[in-house]
């Protein structure tokens, strides 16, 4: 039997393909933490993984190791001028977020993948294509959406909502109850945002997951807000799940 884990920072499975063994450690990080680097560490040591996948697509990895993370007008013609925008917007939020405590977006998924280079481990990209994803948010977006996120851009810094994140300590992982509150919210709020960035991609990433070859253990590096979906997934298919 697995060791328990402590909180949805991880999870560990185990399951049967064709009477092979894969094991599966869930990790959740945040994008902007350098707590991030040091849990992936401690993972690594404890469980020796063979694969470390990472919640990132191939442009994505590109770009995070590359001397300046920009994204050039020319996307706009691969992208649209609706999801370039979102991609704009999204890119200097967390910018704005990783500059308050002395960090770079993405610092998680660079440390993965730089760790699984230093240990001679496998990398897998098991995340939908960034085009995609924000090609299918535009589409999906509703027009209520739209604007309830026009008008939270200035109202929302001071309401409720908005002075309990300006509590959140960035620098830390955030912890379950935090999750769960964040993801609740955005469900209700915007709904077909949830829909693509958070559900679509939980269930993407899961299948991509069951496709690796079996006899391996993988480390999951993702979002601690994908931890849960991905965690449910791969439940729903039978998988047994050990807490």
């Amino acid at each position: 039997m697995p060791p328990r884990l402590k909180d949805r920072n991880c999870v560990y499975i185990v399951f049967d393909i064709l009477i092979r063994l894969m094991t599966i450690i869930l990790c959740g990080t945040s994008h902007i933490s350098t707590d991030s680097k040091k849990k992936i560490d401690d993972l690594i040591n404890q469980y020796a993984p063979d694969i470390i996948a990472v919640e990132l697509d191939r442009d994505r990895v590109k770009a995070l190791f590359e001397k300046e993370q920009h994204l050039p007008y020319s996307a706009m013609f691969k992208l649209g001028v609706g999801p370039f925008m979102f991609m704009k917007i999204g890119k200097f939020a967390q910018k704005y977020l990783a500059k308050k405590v002395g960090t770079k977006p993405g610092v998680d998924m660079k440390y993965a993948v730089i760790a699984a280079g230093k240990n001679n481990l496998k990398v897998a990209l098991i995340d939908r294509h960034i085009q995609v994803t924000l090609r299918r948010l535009f589409k999906k977006l509703t027009w209520k959406e739209k604007l309830r996120f026009f008008v939270q851009m200035f109202t929302g810094p001071f309401s409720s909502h908005g002075q309990m994140l300006r509590k959140i300590n960035l620098k830390e992982i955030p912890s379950d109850d935090i999750v769960d509150l964040l993801m609740k919210q955005m469900k209700s709020d915007y709904p077909s945002v949830y829909k693509v960035l958070v559900h679509e991609r939980n269930v993407y990433m899961a299948k991509n997951l069951l496709k690796l070859d079996a006899d391996h253990t993988v480390l999951v590096v993702v979002g601690k807000g994908h931890v849960e979906g991905i965690h449910s997934y791969l439940k729903s298919k039978d998988v047994r799940v050990f807490l």
